[in-house]
């Protein structure tokens, strides 16, 4: 740029070009102050070789650099040089680190910034705060639903959680028509276990009755306590035969079963009731109404075996209503549950 263009070397002409690069510095210094409203092009300066072009940069450098500093990411700058070049790299940067922004918004914590300097590790280290902190909360979230749905001392589903998944599964089989079956049981002389060797004890057989309960059964068994030293077994796709063995099965494994004590060994049995479904002609009860009325046949079948000398299984159909009237608890404590 030539802001010389007259130059004679009198000292009338040295004032006449000092006086125009004094121009041409306020009229840029205007364009560096304010790049959004910038002063008009002095007409006297039209002479100065390339101020138009250079203003004309400077206005847009300047202004993409103020929309860079609000946050405006969508501008373009058509001139080139090192420092405009310097701003579109901020630019992409910038739109990068918001898309990444947005990708840990949505739970993606595996974003890390490698530019930006010393901006990039405060970045990295939120990102895996974020990350420790989200993990944090979903185990918590995994042990206080686990804790909803499970009994504190055996770690068995709790009885409100074995009636959903029992209701939807009856509801499965009455729609696709397939048999389920119902196991009542219950540990044979509890009180006398308890009397004699304290509860301490009596939880000890409790949580080894169960885990014993549960090596038996299928993956798609549902074991629950039912209260006390009641436990049910919910047996999807399974018809009378198959329910009673599986409860013969369970009664020989907690025979053989003995418990560890200070005292000596101790060996527990357990009385059994099975009641299956299976009878789908001319049925018009809904699936809650079936599931009822079988855990009540199982209930029933249990307080049999209890009065035919304990440690042993007794067999109820679902239409038998032989022993009505008689080990009621079950189904009554099923209403509870539900209220």
């Amino acid at each position: 740029m030539n802001v010389l263009p007259h130059t004679t070397g009198d000292g009338w002409e040295s004032g006449r070009e000092m006086l125009a690069a004094a121009q041409v510095v306020r009229y840029l210094a205007g364009i560096v102050r304010d790049p959004l409203s910038p002063p008009e092009f002095p007409p006297q300066l039209e002479a100065v070789e390339g101020l138009r072009e250079l203003a004309s940069s400077l206005v847009e450098v300047s202004a993409f650099a103020v929309r860079l500093a609000e946050g405006d990411l969508s501008g373009t700058l058509p001139v080139r040089g090192a420092f405009a070049g310097a701003l579109k790299m901020l630019q992409g940067n910038l739109r990068h680190l918001a898309w990444q922004a947005s990708r840990v918004a949505e739970g993606d914590f595996s974003q890390q910034v490698d530019f930006m300097g010393e901006f990039s590790q405060t970045f990295n280290a939120m990102v895996a705060k974020l990350d420790q902190s989200q993990a944090a909360l979903r185990a918590s979230e995994s042990k206080y639903r686990q804790l909803a749905i499970t009994d504190s001392l055996t770690g068995l589903y709790n009885l409100r959680y074995f009636f959903t998944i029992a209701e939807k599964e009856f509801r499965r089989a009455l729609r696709h028509r397939r048999p389920v079956s119902i196991i009542m049981l219950d540990i044979d002389n509890f009180k006398s276990i308890n009397d004699r060797h304290g509860h301490a004890v009596g939880d000890t057989v409790l949580r080894e009755f169960s885990r014993n309960l549960g090596r038996t059964l299928r993956g798609a068994d549902v074991l629950a306590r039912y209260g006390g030293e009641e436990f049910i077994v919910l047996l999807p796709e399974t018809g009378r035969e198959a329910g009673a063995a599986v409860a013969e099965k369970l009664q020989k494994n907690v025979e053989g079963c003995f418990i560890g004590l200070e005292s000596g060994c101790l060996n527990i049995t357990a009385s059994f009731g099975v009641s299956s479904f299976a009878t789908f002609s001319g049925n018009r009860l809904t699936a809650a109404e079936i599931m009822e009325q079988t855990v009540k046949r199982a209930d029933q079948a249990l307080y049999r075996s209890k009065n035919s000398g304990k440690n042993m299984v007794t067999f109820l159909a679902f239409g038998d209503a032989s022993a009505e009237g008689l080990g009621v608890g079950a189904s009554r404590k099923m209403r509870n549950s539900a209220e």
